[in-house]
């Protein structure tokens, strides 16, 4: 069985994912630090509506994000708030293991107290059994029609180029002589980009970036990742112009900037979680400054401008059932009233200051990734997701108040977009009722986080 490594051991970040594509969510911060790689097993569902949950009994090192094959041998019986949400014990395919009182004691230990910071969360352990009750509860909870290629281990990620893209990429350079290796950078079955590693004549290995389409069009990418190169930032290199592709997409071929992306920088320690805050605001203010430069760029055509009142304005629709709540409809009669008077200037935007957008190495800002969406837009706005979504742990910093400090804006300015970005989030991934345990709090949050915005604006 395949499991894919949500939480590495000791550590009490809890990374979530959506467990049936794999993008990354957020993180947050538990009460007690995992004993063990903790994910779940792909191409199941629980009784819950997520994957069946799995702890992997070892003492190597499996990073977040990561697919191995294990073999179950146990299982432990786990009631959250009354309902069943059973752990599947496991072993990596070529180890062995044995459940023991002592691993009954830690695991026990850990999902007694490990919700100990959400007030009225009762989790409690049951009985352990074994290897056949633990299959029994995975043939249960399979898939009836999973995609078996959605979901890939690290040696399933590679794949095979094709004709037109291994000729492209050998043409990069004379030197260039085969492809060793083409390796997919995700574990979901999107068109991610490809890490290629090319041996040269002299035999040296050479690594480089197909990258595809994915949310937008490669060949716009590309257009402001030219003029920022221009600007100074440090972007990818255009090795190869886009060429079409299975589909009548477009890809391209990138060099592979270095470092490591600041979402990962801020999970190792408190330490460097303080530096990839600071890091992230320098890395944004950096693309900011080169507003005016893009502006009197060729490449400005091609750009949007979308101000505060634009972005109300289209959430202004038949299809919207969230204009029929009072705080949501009270919120959009408020800020019609508001943003249209706000006259700040816009700034160039990627149109996602997600901490895996930017690079560091060394304690610099190594690269800036991602420029399917930029436009023109408020200075602001990039920074509304990280109370929103809650993304941790940089959501549990400062990272807003030193941004806002830095550009000279104040929290009743935040507090404008704040309340916009609620609104926006709220139609876009919430539904007004139902939904699981999980929807019902987020959404609860996002509520919350809408009526002390607007509070704090009157």
């Amino acid at each position: 069985m395949k499991v894919f490594i949500e939480n590495e051991a000791w550590s009490n970040q809890k990374n979530l994912y959506n467990e049936k594509t794999l993008e990354f969510k957020k993180t947050v911060e538990v009460s007690r630090k995992y004993p063990y790689p903790y994910g779940f097993i792909l191409e199941t569902t629980s009784g819950d509506g997520d994957n069946l949950d799995c702890f992997i009994l070892t003492d190597k090192k499996l990073e977040m994000g990561s697919i191995v094959e294990c073999e179950p041998i146990g299982l432990m019986e786990q009631f959250e708030d009354g309902k069943e949400d059973h752990n599947v014990l496991a072993t990596l395919k070529n180890e062995q293991a044995e459940v023991s009182a002592t691993i009954r004691e830690k695991l026990t230990e850990f999902v007694s107290h490990v919700f100990d910071h959400r007030k009225g969360k009762i989790v409690k352990v049951g009985n352990f059994y074994g290897k056949d009750k633990a299959q029994d509860l995975i043939e249960k909870c399979k898939d009836e029609a999973s995609n078996k290629n959605l979901f890939r281990t690290e040696e399933e990620r590679k794949i095979t180029l094709t004709q037109n893209e291994q000729e492209k990429i050998l043409q990069i350079d004379p030197s260039f002589q085969a492809i060793s290796e083409a390796v997919y950078f995700d574990n979901y079955d999107l068109p991610c980009p490809i890490r290629v590693s090319v041996t040269t004549k002299d035999t040296r290995i050479v690594t480089v970036v197909l990258r595809k389409n994915r949310h937008g069009d490669v060949r716009k990418e590309i257009q402001i990742i030219r003029a920022l190169k221009e600007f100074g930032l440090p972007v990818p290199e255009i090795l190869a112009e886009p060429f079409e592709v299975e589909g009548g997409e477009y890809a391209a071929i990138y060099s592979l900037l270095p470092g490591e992306n600041l979402q990962k920088l801020s999970m190792r320690s408190e330490k460097d979680l303080a530096l990839a805050k600071n890091l992230l605001v320098e890395a944004v203010i950096k693309l900011m400054d080169a507003t005016d430069f893009i502006k009197k760029h060729e490449v400005s055509k091609s750009l949007s401008s979308i101000t505060l009142a634009d972005e109300l304005e289209a959430l202004n629709t038949k299809d919207n059932p969230w204009l029929e709540q009072k705080i949501y409809q009270d919120t959009f009669e408020k800020l019609q009233k508001i943003l249209p008077s706000i006259k700040t200037p816009l700034v160039l935007s990627s149109g996602d200051y997600q901490p895996g957008n930017f690079l560091a190495q060394d304690g610099k800002i190594t690269g800036f990734l991602d420029f399917e969406s930029p436009s023109f837009q408020d200075p602001m706005m990039g920074f509304v997701k990280y109370p929103i979504y809650d993304l941790n742990p940089l959501g549990k910093t400062d990272i807003v108040n030193v941004f806002l400090n830095r550009k000279g804006f104040s929290e009743v300015d935040f507090n404008h977009r704040l309340a916009l970005g609620c609104l926006k989030i709220l139609k876009k991934e919430i539904p007004v009722s139902s939904g699981d345990d999980e929807t019902q709090e987020y959404r609860n949050r996002v509520v919350d986080l809408l009526k002390k915005s607007m509070d704090l604006i009157y």
